[in-house]
């Protein structure tokens, strides 16, 4: 039986002892909410992406492999050399003037893929351009003097002979130069010089020769709605240690052109590479199938891109310089000596069927001075010119690229061609071209979102849920202060007083 003016049992149970104890376990429940969502996020985080990056058409990601869901744009720039006349009759020295740039959207599909039981994927990657004339400054239609590659090609290709056979096989081209009016300058058209090509001479006799497979010339010939050969890549579905690495190019873990080691295949196809394992000591490696070799390149420095923080890394000075001892492969070979092209260009002409053609970087930036003064019209600078990626180090994605290259000609006094008397041994520009590519908005947003925000948004939680917890301990501890004292208060005091009786005196 409960006596009147007593206060329910619940109330009787909740002491301010009870209050203090859940106070105190709550507040120690949600700091450690916090100190485990802390903790244990970053790793659930890095399993996720990891598991979402593999090459598999259920992930999302499979479609952005597959198909290119960025545009990608192909600016060529074109030399005029505009004292041509005075270059064969006196040597001076050539004078370019910088045409373009020429426009292109470039258009990337993956074809023929198939899944293999190692965890690898094997495809080809076909790409084609459409012509963007509102970007364009020119016209295709613009005549450009420029070097006759197919002559100098077969005056180049000439010295493979033996020695015996070189003066019989100069005389008759230099008969065939003479006939079909050819010399070491040429008007083109630009649509001529860079897809659609034109019908040659020389380049017919040379596919007679098995110097070529066709008889039509550009820069960019056969270029347009091609592939450049069967790649086999890891998919990270066996392990993300070597995510988008080949594996083989056309069946094979070396290319032609080079010797022991620099023929290696390493690296990726420079769209992507293993999560989590990009860092500025570390170089990013990928391979190029048209200059037959991979390309390291180095950190530079941190950048942001649409809000994704990420590092750029560049072709620096030492990538083409050959008194670098790792480099020296990429040089001829003889008993004696390694004969190597000037640093900062790369002889290219065994991996092209010997064309005489080293790449470099536009207007020879880092570069050996010899090549910027043997002509006048070029000004390197490092905004305009340089080879760069900014890849965001988490998922392991380039965010924005702009891959620079130029095209060289060897011209040389070559044996026995009198045309050719005027000329020392230089590479001559022909054009430069510039890849470039930027994540949309739509993709920066999800790449902020799995790299910067949700993390941010964890951090947050896991910070109000400490402050809350430390905030309901704290409260705990100073209602037991205050209590503590409200007793102290209240409790009787331990001395005794006799009560006086007061007698009023008497008259």
């Amino acid at each position: 039986m409960v006596e009147a003016g007593s206060p329910p049992p619940d109330r009787q149970r909740c002491t301010p002892l009870t209050k203090i104890v859940v106070s105190v376990c709550a507040g120690l429940l949600m700091c450690i909410i916090g100190l485990v969502s802390y903790a244990t996020f970053p790793p659930i985080l890095e399993q996720q992406v990891k598991a979402n990056l593999i090459i598999d058409p259920a992930n999302e990601i499979y479609e952005s492999w597959e198909a290119a869901p960025i545009p990608i744009y192909v600016k060529m720039y074109l030399y005029n050399y505009t004292n041509h006349e005075h270059i064969l009759k006196d040597g001076v020295k050539p004078i370019l003037e910088q045409l373009g740039p020429y426009v292109y959207r470039e258009y990337r599909k993956k074809e023929d893929v198939s899944f293999n039981d190692n965890g690898t994927v094997t495809y080809r990657q076909v790409v084609s351009y459409e012509f963007l004339p509102n970007l364009t400054k020119g016209d295709l239609d613009d005549e450009v003097i420029t070097l006759n590659v197919p002559i100098i090609g077969a005056a180049f290709r000439n010295r493979l002979n033996r020695a015996d056979e070189r003066q019989v096989m100069a005389d008759g081209l230099q008969e065939m130069f003479a006939k079909y009016n050819q010399t070491v300058f040429m008007k083109r058209k630009v649509r001529e010089l860079l897809f659609e090509g034109y019908q040659d001479e020389m380049m017919s006799f040379a596919k007679t020769l098995n110097w070529s497979h066709t008889d039509r010339f550009a820069y960019q010939i056969d270029r347009n709605n091609s592939n450049d050969g069967l790649y086999t890549v890891f998919t990270g579905s066996k392990g993300m240690h070597n995510y988008g690495s080949i594996d083989n190019w056309q069946g094979q873990q070396k290319a032609a052109g080079f010797k022991t080691p620099c023929n290696a295949i390493n690296g990726t196809t420079g769209e992507m590479w293993p999560p989590y394992s990009i860092s500025a000591d570390k170089q990013l490696t990928f391979f190029v199938s048209h200059l037959c070799r991979s390309l390291s390149l180095k950190f530079k420095r941190d950048e942001t891109v649409k809000g994704i923080k990420v590092l750029r890394y560049h072709i620096d000075d030492k990538l083409f310089d050959y008194d670098v001892e790792e480099n020296k492969c990429f040089c001829r070979k003889t008993k004696r000596e390694y004969l190597c092209p000037p640093n900062g260009a790369l002889d290219i002409n065994r991996c092209q069927r010997d064309a005489p053609l080293v790449v470099s970087l536009p207007h020879f930036l880092h570069s050996n001075p010899s090549l910027i003064s043997a002509v006048e019209g070029l000004r390197p600078e490092e905004d305009l010119h340089e080879f760069f990626m900014d890849v965001e180090p988490v998922m392991g994605i380039p965010v924005r690229v702009s891959a620079r290259m130029q095209m060289n000609v060897v011209v040389d006094k070559f044996e026995h061609f009198r045309m050719f008397e005027k000329f020392n041994l230089q590479y001559l520009p022909t054009f430069w071209l510039e890849t470039s590519a930027t994540v949309n908005d739509d993709m920066a947003f999800k790449i902020r979102l799995v790299t910067e925000d949700l993390a941010s948004y964890v951090t947050f939680a896991a910070s109000l849920w400490i402050f809350l917890g430390l905030f309901a301990i704290m409260c705990a501890l100073a209602f037991l202060v205050s209590h503590a004292r409200k007793k102290r208060k209240e409790r009787p005091s331990s001395k005794k007083y006799t009560a006086v009786k007061l007698i009023r005196a008497g008259r």
